[in-house]
């Protein structure tokens, strides 16, 4: 028993001690000031509640609502009056008379400098009020909310309050040092840094910044006007360079509310990683030391190194992604071909590929595709008919190798942007065949356009325009070469492209691929929108298509094969209509090759002198015979 009296003088302690703390407090209890007769309640807002609004928040507006009772006197002659008390001050005010049903709603802005959105009604989910501006604009900070009913009929008054917070955050700007680990005093730029906080335990923010030579970054961070704003400052994985930066501590920051400039900087430590591949090759004993290549998508800049005993490494590496390769060519007339790898350091910055390694079953045939003039084509493709696999030829190799044909005769369909499609038949029956080079026709649309001393061809299949010397290039290829100089300017969607001389090739096929290739001289290529001129040098190609910027890399036929996987043709066959060109290719195509076809003749001529010709020399002679015997001579002569 005394431990239950003891324990209701404590809640009975308990309640005066909190009705003592709002009274002083300046809180009036919804029933404090009401009368049997007349009472207002306030629904919403609840007591104490904050809204917050941020620098980008949309303007929004929040109801005052509640009802009155007023027994027996009439609704209809009372009045409701909403006060906005700040410090003592009446800051606002507004008046309404009851609903019917003894309701009544004040819309108050927020934050009135928001913007609306121009939100139609229909599609604001939130009601009629959520992104309209109010009656009437709330202060920032404190707020009492006081609501007084007024009847006319008695001049009986009942109020009511509440007490919300207004919360209009602002920017602040934290300065940021960044350094390495290793070496407190060199300062690491590029890396990015991110301020992370909740926002009265409920909303997420997050803001970052880049540092600059000096290591030092600026972050423009959100801090609350009427609480503390607790930020966690760290460095996020970034790339720079080729060099991975991970960072390896933190920094806390409380922001006093309405702090809005912080003067000492915070210091963060990062470690540097550069990227590394430790590979194998599989598949077959290696007895000797065999050449791979590592190739950066999607640049195309290219690594070497050598695989001895299975096992290679290439360290260090800019963190990418890599195609691991070997050259195909050397390979096949080796009577090998190999399956490569790819690697992405970007998800870590050491990595693992294999190199597979199989043992070719059939022969090859390599040599070159001519135009008409004797020139090699830069572009063009080739397809054993019903055998092997396909193959392209691309700038850097001037040849073709075609692999893994039977012990025979095949047919090879060939095709090149601008030129008519050709068969041809190679006899593989003795073994490998080389310098099997085969000439085409071009299409009465592939332009031969004069560049100085040479000629730009502009393929039938390309969209390009071309004028005084300027070419626009929507799709397709380009290539030319002149020993004098001529400047001639190449336009694309993405970039633009000057030449005065040399040798180029440039294939453009949105969403696919976009390479120029510089043979000789040199070109100059400028990003549409970038004032960055990159010169490609002989020997050089570049990457159009690349989002990260243009980037002139070498050029080298094994990281050019490598970068187009897929080796079959983009273009559909087109024959030469001409009677002697169909019989030519459905010839090769069929199986009887040029010289088969002379043999042929050369054989059915000579069956020809040796059955026929006695034969008609017998029949003229008994012809001969008979009309001798038919009519005799008359001077008795035979």
């Amino acid at each position: 028993m005394k431990i239950i009296v003891i324990k209701r003088w404590r809640c009975f302690g308990v309640g005066v001690c909190l009705l003592l703390a709002l009274a002083f407090s300046g809180y009036t209890l919804p029933a404090a000031a009401q009368t049997d007769s007349l009472a207002v309640y306030l629904e919403w807002p609840n007591e104490g509640e904050t809204f917050y609004a941020g620098p980008t928040s949309l303007l929004y507006s929040i109801p005052i609502k509640g009802w009155v009772e007023a027994g027996e006197l009439d609704p209809a002659a009372i009045a409701v009056r909403l006060e906005l008390v700040q410090a003592g001050a009446v800051t606002g005010e507004l008046s309404s008379t009851l609903q019917p049903d003894g309701t009544f709603e004040f819309l108050v802005t927020v934050n009135p400098a928001g913007s609306d959105g121009k939100f139609p009604s229909e599609h604001l989910t939130c009601g009629d009020y959520c992104h309209l501006p109010g009656s009437m604009d709330l202060p920032a900070g404190a707020v009492t909310l006081r609501v007084t009913a007024v009847s006319s009929q008695t001049n009986q008054q009942a109020q009511v309050e509440r007490h919300i917070t207004v919360d209009r955050s602002d920017y602040t700007a934290v300065p940021i040092t960044v350094y390495l680990a290793d070496t407190p005093d060199q300062p690491v730029a590029g890396v990015k840094v991110s301020a992370s906080t909740w926002l009265y335990l409920w909303r997420s923010r997050s803001f970052s910044g880049i540092s600059n030579a000096q290591g030092q970054a600026l972050v423009r961070a959100e801090a609350l006007a009427e609480a503390p704003t607790n930020y966690v400052f760290r460095v996020e994985p970034t790339v720079v360079d080729g060099v991975l930066y991970e960072g390896i501590t933190t920094a806390e920051l409380t922001l006093a509310p309405g702090e809005t400039s912080v003067s000492t900087p915070l210091t963060l430590t990062v470690q540097a990683h550069a990227g590394q591949v430790s590979g194998t090759i599989s598949g077959l004993e290696q007895s000797e030391p065999l050449s791979v290549w590592a190739v950066r998508l999607p640049t195309g800049e290219s690594y070497q190194t050598t695989a001895e005993q299975g096992a290679f490494t290439f360290a260090p590496l800019p963190i990418d992604r890599y195609l691991l390769t070997m050259d195909d060519a050397d390979l096949t007339q080796n009577g090998l071909t190999c399956v490569g790898d790819d690697v992405d350091l970007l998800a870590g910055y050491e990595g693992t590929a294999e190199i597979s390694l199989a043992a070719t079953a059939g022969l090859w045939v390599n040599g070159r595709i001519l135009d008409e003039t004797g020139t090699t084509l830069p572009f063009a493709w080739l397809t054993p008919e019903q055998v092997g696999a396909p193959h392209s030829v691309l700038p850097g190799s001037n040849s073709y190798l075609v692999s893994e044909l039977p012990r025979k005769a095949v047919s090879l369909l060939i095709n090149a942007p601008g030129y008519y499609s050709r068969a041809k038949r190679v006899d593989l029956s003795s073994g490998p065949v080389s310098d099997a080079d085969t000439s085409l026709t071009p299409q009465p649309g592939t332009q031969r356009v004069p560049w100085g001393d040479g000629v730009v061809i502009v393929p039938a299949e390309s969209r390009a325009e071309v004028a005084d010397g300027e070419f626009v290039l929507e799709s397709g290829w380009l290539w030319g070469h002149t020993d004098g100089s001529a400047p001639i300017v190449i336009h694309t969607a993405v970039a633009e492209i000057s030449l005065a001389s040399g040798g180029f090739a440039l294939e453009y096929l949105p969403g696919k691929q976009g390479w120029l290739y510089v043979e000789n001289g040199r070109a100059q290529v400028q990003w549409r929108g970038d004032e960055t001129i990159v010169d490609v040098q002989a020997g050089q190609m570049v990457n159009l298509l690349n989002d990260a910027g243009l980037q002139a890399v070498s050029l080298d036929p094994v990281v050019v094969a490598a970068l187009h996987a897929d080796r079959s043709s983009p273009l559909p066959l087109v024959w030469e209509p001409t009677l002697r060109a169909r019989i030519r290719d459905q010839l090769a195509r069929v199986g009887i090759s040029t010289a088969q076809l002379i043999t042929f003749i050369t054989y059915f001529l000579v069956l020809t002198s040796l059955f026929i010709i006695p034969f008609v020399t017998l029949y003229l002679w008994w012809k001969n015979k008979k009309r001798t015997v038919e009519h005799p001579d008359p001077r008795g002569l035979t």
